[in-house]
C-alpha cells in the first residue's frame, strides 16, 4: 500500500513537471492568443500590461514555479490539476498588485537611502537567525554576535541577498505605513466601543406598527404614480452583465470513490498483517494535521466531532482498531488508544474521496474541447453536442468578485465588464471546477419604467402611507403620556402594542430591537419618555426603566489593550479599501490565454 501511494505521487510529479513550463499552460488556455494581439503578446514575453507596464513571462513563471513549490512544502503533496489553476490566478494578482504598489511608491518618492537599509539590516535581524543557538546569549538574541556576521566577509552572499530583500521590503513598508497613518482614534471611540460590548439598559415602551396604522389601505392609480415620480432615483437599475456558461465540475467520480475504498481496505489488510498504526499513519494519511503524529486526534468527548467517527470511536475496545468506515471527510480507520468513563483517546487513518488528478484534468479537457467547438459554432449547439446544459446569471457590480452561480472569479468579473456581447472567455478554474462563459448582453445603469416596477411601487407607497398613519397615532399616543397617562393605559387606550424589554447591550440590541432605541435611550434621562422614534417596525416611544452602565475597573484594565485592536483594525479597513480601491481603477490587460 505504501508503494502504491509513492506510485500515485509519482504520476502527480510527472504532471507537475509537465505544466511547470508556464508557456505550455498558455498554449494549452488560449492556443488563439497570437490571433488577438499583432506578433503574438506571449511570444514576444509579455503575458500583461498594468496601466501601460509590461510584465515580462519569466516574472510570472518565476512566481509560479516558487508558489507551486511553497503550496507543496505546506501541504506535503503535490498540487492537483485545479489546485495548480487556483494557484496561477493568485499569482497573477499578486504580481499586479506588487506592480501597483512599485508605481505608488515611485509616485510618491517613498525609496529608501543606503542608511535605512544599512540600520534596517543591523537592528532587524531575519526570522531565521532570531532562534540560531550561536547569536543566543543567556537565552537572549546577542545583536553583537550579530552584528558581526557583518564583518566576515565570508558571509558576504547572504548579506547582498538580505540587502536585495530589504531594499524591496522597506518602500513597501513606508507605503502601508503612509496609508495607515490616515487611521485616528480618539478616547470616546474606545469608550463607546467598551460602552457597546459591556453597558445594558432596559426599556418600556409602545409600538404603532405600519398595520396598526392602516390594514386595509387601498391607493390609486395616481397615488401609486406620484410615489414613483418622487423617488424613481431609488430605483436606478446598476449596470448589470447577462452571462451564459458552461461548468465542468470536478467533483469526484465513482472510480475516485471506488479507488478510495480500495485503498482504506489496503491499508486495513496491511495493519491486520502486523504493521505498525502510528508508521502506517504517518505514512499514508491524508489528514495531515495528525498525519505527523502517528495519526493522533487525541481525547474526544460526544458532539465533538462528526456522528459517525464518534459512534465508530465509542464502540471500538480500547487497543483495538475499526473497520474502515466512511464519514463525510472520506474513509477513516480509528485506532482507540484508551477510554475513560465519557471520553476516548483515539488515532487515525483517512483517506479522503477526492478527485484524482486524471478527473480534474479531464474536466480542463471537456472545457478545452467544448470552447474550442463554441468557437466555431453556436454556443447552444456546441453544449448540445457535448451533452451540456446551458445556465445564465446576472451580474451587477464591478466591485465584487462573487459571480451568482460560479463563486469567486475575478477572471471571469473582468471579463464580464471589459468583453463584448457574444464573446467566449477562456477556460476559468474556481472552487468547483472550470468554466467555460459566454459575454450575453450588458445593459448600462438606468431607471426602470413605471410599469416594469409597478407592484413593487404599490406595495412601497402603501407601506408609506401605513407609516404615516402610524405616526400620526404614535404622536396621539405622545399627546396622552404628555397629559400623565401611563405607557399601559396609552397603549390598552389605543389599542397598541405594549412591552418591557430584557435587558439589552448595543452589541445584542439587533437580535430583538431595533438599533435607533439604543441612541434615544442614551439621550433620555431617567423616567422621561421619548417622542415617536422611526423604525422599521414601525413608530416606538420609549421609557428607560434601568441602566446598567460598563464596569469602570473593568475598562481601565482593557482599555490599553482595546485602544490597540480598534486602531489596528481602522488600520487594516483603511489599508485594505485602498488597495481595492487602486485595482478597481488599474487598467490591467491579462493576455494570458484572453480571447475577448
Amino acid at each position: 500500500m505504501v508503494m502504491k501511494v509513492l506510485r500515485k505521487r509519482m504520476r502527480i510529479v510527472i504532471w507537475i513537471a509537465a505544466i511547470a513550463f508556464i508557456s505550455l499552460i498558455f498554449l494549452a488556455w488560449g492556443m488563439d492568443v497570437t490571433r488577438r494581439t499583432p506578433g503574438g503578446m506571449l511570444q514576444r514575453g509579455i503575458v500583461a500590461k498594468v496601466n501601460g507596464k509590461i510584465i515580462r513571462t519569466t516574472t510570472y513563471r518565476e512566481a509560479l514555479r516558487d508558489a507551486l513549490i511553497n503550496a507543496r512544502n505546506e501541504t506535503g503533496d503535490y498540487a492537483d490539476p485545479l489546485t495548480s489553476a487556483l494557484i496561477e490566478e493568485r499569482v497573477f494578482e499578486q504580481i499586479v498588485q506588487e506592480h501597483l504598489l512599485h508605481e505608488e511608491i515611485a509616485k510618491r518618492g517613498l525609496w529608501s537611502s543606503n542608511a535605512e537599509v544599512l540600520s534596517f539590516m543591523k537592528n532587524v535581524p531575519p526570522e531565521q537567525l532570531r532562534s540560531d543557538s550561536s547569536l543566543i546569549t543567556d537565552g537572549e538574541f546577542d545583536f553583537e554576535k550579530y552584528r558581526a556576521l557583518f564583518r566576515n566577509p565570508a558571509n558576504l552572499p547572504w548579506l547582498l541577498e538580505y540587502e536585495r530583500f530589504v531594499r524591496q521590503a522597506l518602500p513597501k513598508q513606508k507605503l502601508i505605513l503612509t496609508i495607515q497613518s490616515a487611521a485616528r482614534l480618539t478616547n470616546l471611540e474606545v469608550t463607546d466601543a467598551f460602552t457597546q460590548q459591556q453597558a445594558k439598559v432596559k426599556l418600556r415602551y409602545i409600538l404603532v406598527t405600519p398595520e396598526r396604522g392602516g390594514k386595509d389601505i387601498e391607493l390609486t392609480d395616481d397615488e401609486v404614480f406620484q410615489y414613483y415620480e418622487r423617488n424613481a432615483e431609488s430605483f436606478r437599475m446598476p449596470m448589470t452583465v447577462k452571462l451564459s456558461f458552461a461548468h465542468f465540475p470536478t467533483s469526484p467520480s465513482p472510480s475516485d470513490s471506488a479507488e478510495a475504498k480500495q485503498d482504506i481496505h489496503e491499508i486495513y489488510d496491511e495493519l491486520r498483517a502486523g504493521a505498525k498504526f502510528n508508521d502506517l499513519a504517518s505514512q499514508v494519511s491524508q489528514d495531515r494535521l495528525t498525519a505527523e503524529n502517528g495519526g493522533l486526534v487525541g481525547w474526544i468527548k460526544k458532539g465533538e466531532t462528526t456522528k459517525t467517527f464518534e459512534d465508530v470511536a465509542f464502540s471500538t475496545r480500547a487497543g483495538r482498531i475499526s473497520r474502515p468506515f466512511l464519514s463525510d471527510f472520506g474513509w477513516h480507520i480509528i485506532k482507540v488508544e484508551s477510554k475513560r468513563a465519557n471520553s476516548v483517546n483515539v488515532r487515525h487513518i483517512l483517506v479522503r474521496v477526492a478527485a484524482s488528478e486524471v478527473t480534474i484534468e479531464s474536466a480542463r479537457e471537456a472545457g478545452l474541447l467544448f470552447k474550442e467547438d463554441a468557437t466555431s459554432m453556436d454556443f447552444e449547439a456546441a453544449a448540445a453536442s457535448h451533452g451540456l446544459t446551458i445556465q445564465e446569471t446576472v451580474l451587477s457590480s464591478s466591485r465584487t468578485i462573487f459571480v451568482p452561480g460560479i463563486g469567486y472569479s475575478r477572471v471571469i468579473r473582468d471579463f464580464a465588464f471589459s468583453a463584448k456581447p457574444g464573446a467566449l472567455s477562456r477556460v476559468v478554474p474556481t472552487g468547483t471546477g472550470f468554466f467555460v462563459v459566454r459575454l450575453e448582453e450588458r445593459k448600462e445603469s438606468h431607471i426602470p419604467d413605471f410599469e416594469a416596477v409597478a407592484d413593487t411601487i404599490r406595495l412601497l407607497a402603501r407601506n408609506e402611507k401605513q407609516m404615516l398613519l402610524a405616526e400620526t397615532l404614535a404622536d396621539s399616543a405622545g399627546v396622552l403620556l404628555g397629559k400623565g397617562k401611563s405607557m399601559k393605559l396609552t397603549a390598552r387606550k389605543l389599542n397598541l402594542e405594549y412591552g418591557v424589554t430584557r435587558e439589552f447591550s448595543p452589541a445584542t440590541a439587533y437580535l430583538d430591537y431595533p438599533f435607533e432605541l439604543l441612541g434615544a435611550s442614551a439621550l433620555l434621562k431617567d423616567d422621561q419618555t421619548s417622542r415617536p422614534i422611526k423604525t422599521e417596525k414601525g413608530y416606538y416611544i420609549i421609557e428607560v426603566l434601568k441602566r446598567i452602565p460598563p464596569d469602570k475597573d473593568e475598562f481601565a484594565q482593557v482599555s490599553s489593550a482595546l485602544s490597540g485592536e480598534l486602531l489596528q483594525s481602522k488600520q487594516r479597513r483603511i489599508l485594505s479599501e485602498w488597495m481595492a480601491d487602486l485595482r478597481e481603477k488599474a487598467e490591467v490587460i491579462d493576455y494570458r490565454g484572453q480571447t475577448y
